[in-house]
């Protein structure tokens, strides 16, 4: 687990370091900073975002139409990631509450 939390702010750190990069109009190196990131951390719709205006900006059209679809498909894939994430927790409130159900009719 700590492997991934040091991959996380690394990833973090390299969207920073994009994120000044664009805002200094280092659009080349901005790039390169969100390349990083995604390869850190794939899912991360703000990175493709980030870098599909980075490409705009340095006139690298065709890979920012690409980037704007990464970046919709990474955002699905999010949303599909929580909605399961919610129905497992339910679930797993569903059967707590079925076992506290039990035990209170066992014990009545």
């Amino acid at each position: 687990m700590s492997g991934e939390s040091e991959l996380l702010d690394e990833a973090k750190e390299l969207f920073r370091q994009g994120v000044d990069k664009s805002r200094k109009g280092e659009y080349a190196e901005a790039i390169q900073a969100f390349d990083q990131t995604l390869h850190l951390h794939s899912a991360d719709a703000d990175a493709y975002g980030h870098r599909c205006v980075a490409r705009h900006r340095v006139g690298n059209k065709q890979s920012r139409d690409r980037g704007l679809s990464t970046s919709s498909n990474s955002l699905s894939s999010a949303r599909k990631s929580k909605r399961a994430s919610i129905r497992a927790e339910n679930a797993a409130k569903a059967a707590s509450v079925k076992i506290e159900t039990a035990h209170s009719i066992k014990a009545f």
